[in-house]
């Protein structure tokens, strides 16, 4: 089944495109030239310890460092002329053998963040034959992508949310309602206790991907977990009779909603 997208609720490349404001790198003048070079150089560097062989972890690790340090002190406007000097190098085959990598930079359901890159940053089960079906190189870049810091946070906010959904249930009892908007594969909830005791009501997780709702209403079926097709677009147009509840949370959707639909949703 295809995804339609709102406008709203995916990151698509056409979202991020509108929220840069690029100019010309030629704007920049040596500013620019100082930086491909140094670019070019960091690629070469790269490349030369990938045919000595050296540990594919350690080399990704200095990578990303390197590329960090040099984002840092560039422009926008360059950084953003220097991504396709990176991606059309010969050193890209060799990450995309790691399995996050791969699934993030090809996009497999047309849209950044999805549920599935999602699991990758989990380290869930659900990807575990992905991971193991990966070269020995993609396993150790794995062991590295998989702990980078924006990583480890995306796990800990998993089991904030877990967290505060116990809480709401100890607070208001067997009657608690929550709804997850945006709610990707709802990982979560494979860790709440108030879910495997039957000690909610509903626990609504709405999505417009509809890989990520049948995944949901497949995995859940039988428990208080209720997969709801949905957008920002319908919560705002009030598009479903969703009802009330006693926890409404949203995991990473507001990290690119347009200021103006952020408030809109949040009011709603």
């Amino acid at each position: 089944m295809q995804t339609v997208f709102d406008g709203k609720s995916l990151i698509t490349a056409k979202t991020i495109a509108a929220g840069l404001h690029r100019g010309k790198p030629e704007r920049h003048g040596e500013a620019f030239e100082d930086a491909r070079a140094e670019l070019a150089l960091i690629l070469l560097t790269t490349q030369q310890q990938i045919e000595l062989r050296k540990d594919p972890a350690e080399i990704v690790r200095r990578l990303l460092s390197v590329l960090n340090a040099l984002r840092s002190r560039v422009h926008p406007d360059v950084w953003q002329a220097l991504i396709p000097v990176a991606q059309n190098h010969a050193i890209l085959q060799y990450f995309l053998q790691d399995p996050l990598t791969h699934w993030s930079f090809t996009k497999p359901r047309g849209y950044s963040g999805d549920a599935q890159l999602l699991d990758f940053i989990y380290c869930d089960p659900h990807v575990a034959d992905d991971v193991a079906n990966a070269s020995e190189i993609g396993k150790a870049l794995y062991s590295h992508t998989q702990n980078v810091p924006s990583c480890v946070a995306a796990r800990e906010r998993r089991d904030l949310l877990t967290r505060y959904v116990d809480e709401t249930a100890a607070r208001n009892g067997p009657e608690a309602e929550v709804l997850a908007i945006a709610a990707g594969h709802l990982r979560e909830a494979n860790r709440s206790t108030a879910l495997a005791e039957g000690r909610l009501k509903r626990w609504v997780a709405l999505d417009q991907d509809p890989q990520s709702v049948g995944l949901i209403a497949r995995d859940f079926q039988g428990t208080a977990i209720e997969a709801v097709d949905g957008s920002v677009r319908t919560v705002l147009t009030r598009g479903h009779k969703l009802g009330k509840f006693d926890l409404i949370y949203a995991s990473g959707l507001y990290d690119y909603l347009q200021h103006n639909v952020a408030v809109k949703l949040t009011k709603t």
